[in-house]
């Protein structure tokens, strides 16, 4: 920052300021001129640079002083950083003296004869190494905190030690390391050994985007590759057949005339100079044959035009068409390439030894083929058979890592397996679930158990024939009249009595109602016998 200056700029301050507060307000229209301290008469479009002023605070007597940096002014309120030149921020009263009068800090930005001449801001005598310098120099733009900086004028750089090749400057000013720097030289080439001599100044410009400084003056420009060397005999030349061409010396120049036949030819026209030499030749552009012609490495060429073979005259390349690419073997058509698509022929087969082919029979009704593809979510890898009609089957690796393989249609084979489980092409199933055997197998076991329980059992016959399948009483009789003592035939049974008076069993008036226990046996009924 650069300091301004104004003439007579006194005031007063119209209202009490603490000894923190920022802010200032002068006397009413006073601060136009403190706001012109912050101008410049002398400026450079090119070159802004910012402005402060120094103003002081002092009481009707001037017996205490305090002074601050003046930054912006907005009408009658200066904007100021208190407490400078070693004085004290304090409390200030209505009134109280506010002036731009000169001070110690101010007096010291003047450049005296001395520091002008001595290069005081802008030349120093570097530390640091061979190849890694630096220079401490005074500055300003860091004052008030500020942070831009610019630098146009050259700096000389006293060295104290020779380089011995690439190099830079790590460059200081106002306590600040504004950046390493390096030091080129010409058209930003590094610097050489020796460009930098002891105690030989070094004059160095720093480039419009501050990230390198030119050397103006590096020890090579006076015995370096500018010039030509005298002992070098012309060998240090850059380009040589730019300068030949500068002499009007042409090629023949690099031509050693009458030592071999040929070597030299008469003439400068594109019959001697554009000829192609029969052998050991290197062509520099393309060469073009006419749409019909053929062309054939070691072999004559049978394939005709647009082609190239190799080793023999019909095996090689054939261009077919617009953007169709054929290959032949032994005058056969192998393979074809079409944009997007290869196609062979015949089969495809991948292996040194036994061999993996794809392969076509050419005589299908449909196209089919292979795809691998994935949507990214729940499908993220599929491969796929499909022919044009749609998809056959599939196996996809789901995104929990397991497999599924699924068949559009039926599935015939000899025998199925799912882990340890099979079933083969009779029906028949093997698994844990039947004792880790066949399920006929197993029918035959539990059938061959069921019968050895049953053989153990009676008949149905036997029961038939033997056992009581039912028991009941036949048909109702009436006994003849009662005398004292009556019994019944075997089997019978009472089921109700009758009389005419008193039932004594003795005047032929008593009777009773019976029938006899009967039970069903092998479809008849019998009557129960006595014991």
């Amino acid at each position: 920052m650069i300091i301004g200056f104004g003439n007579n700029v006194v005031s007063s301050l119209a209202a009490d300021i603490t000894a923190s507060q920022t802010t200032i307000q002068v006397m009413p229209g006073a601060g136009a001129m403190f706001a012109n301290l912050l101008t410049s008469d002398y400026a450079n479009s090119s070159n802004p640079l910012k402005t402060y002023a120094k103003i002081t605070l002092t009481d009707a007597k001037e017996t205490v002083f305090e002074v601050c940096h003046l930054t912006t002014v907005n009408n009658d309120m200066l904007t100021v950083i208190r407490g400078q030149e070693g004085t004290t921020a304090k409390g200030w009263s209505l009134n109280d003296v506010i002036a731009n009068f000169a001070t110690r800090g101010s007096e010291n930005q003047f450049v005296q004869i001395e520091e002008l001449q001595s290069g005081h801001y802008v030349a120093g005598v570097a530390g640091g190494t061979e190849n890694n310098l630096t220079l401490e120099l005074p500055a300003t733009y860091f004052v008030n905190g500020g942070a831009d900086w610019t630098l146009r004028t050259p700096l000389v750089v006293i060295p104290a030690l020779n380089n011995t090749g690439a190099s830079t400057l790590q460059l200081t000013m106002g306590g600040r390391v504004l950046g390493i720097f390096p030091l080129y030289k010409g058209n930003k080439a590094e610097l050489s050994a020796n460009d930098i001599i002891k105690d030989a100044p070094v004059l160095c410009v720093l480039d419009n985007t501050k990230t390198y400084f030119s050397v103006l003056n590096p020890l090579e420009i006076y015995l370096g590759s500018r010039y030509l060397q005298k002992d070098q005999n012309l060998n240090d030349v850059p380009d040589k057949a730019k300068a030949r061409a500068a002499l009007g010396l042409g090629d023949v120049a690099t031509r050693y005339i009458g030592t071999r036949p040929g070597t030299v030819a008469a003439g400068n026209d594109a019959r001697i100079i554009g000829a192609v030499q029969k052998t050991g030749d290197v062509m520099t552009g393309k060469l073009t044959l006419p749409q019909t012609s053929g062309f054939g490495v070691n072999t004559d060429n049978a394939l005709g035009g647009s082609s190239v073979t190799f080793g023999d005259n019909d095996t090689g390349i054939k261009q077919n068409g617009d953007g169709i690419l054929d290959f032949y073997a032994n005058g056969q058509l192998v393979a074809r390439i079409a944009p997007g698509v290869l196609y062979v022929l015949n089969a495809v087969r991948a292996g040194d030894g036994k061999k993996l082919a794809v392969s076509s029979g050419n005589n299908s009704a449909l196209n089919a083929g292979f795809s691998l593809w994935g949507d990214g979510g729940n499908r993220p890898t599929v491969i796929e058979l499909g022919d044009d009609l749609g998809w056959h089957l599939y196996s996809q690796r789901n995104s929990d890592g397991s497999i599924v393989f699924v068949v559009n249609g039926d599935i015939t084979a000899n025998n199925l397996r799912a882990g340890d489980a099979s079933y083969q092409n009779n029906g028949d199933i093997y698994g844990s679930v039947w004792g880790n055997t066949w399920l006929t197998s197993w029918l035959n076991n539990q059938f061959a158990a069921r019968d050895n329980n049953i053989n153990a059992r009676v008949t149905s016959d036997y029961v038939n024939q033997t056992f009581v399948r039912a028991v009941r009483l036949g048909p109702q009789a009436f006994s003849g009249a009662l005398w004292r003592d009556y019994q019944l035939g075997g089997g019978n049974v009472v089921t109700g009595f009758h009389t005419d008076g008193d039932w004594e069993m003795e005047g032929n008036d008593d009777h009773v109602y019976y029938r006899p226990v009967q039970y069903l046996i092998n479809g008849t009924w019998v009557t129960a016998a006595s014991v």
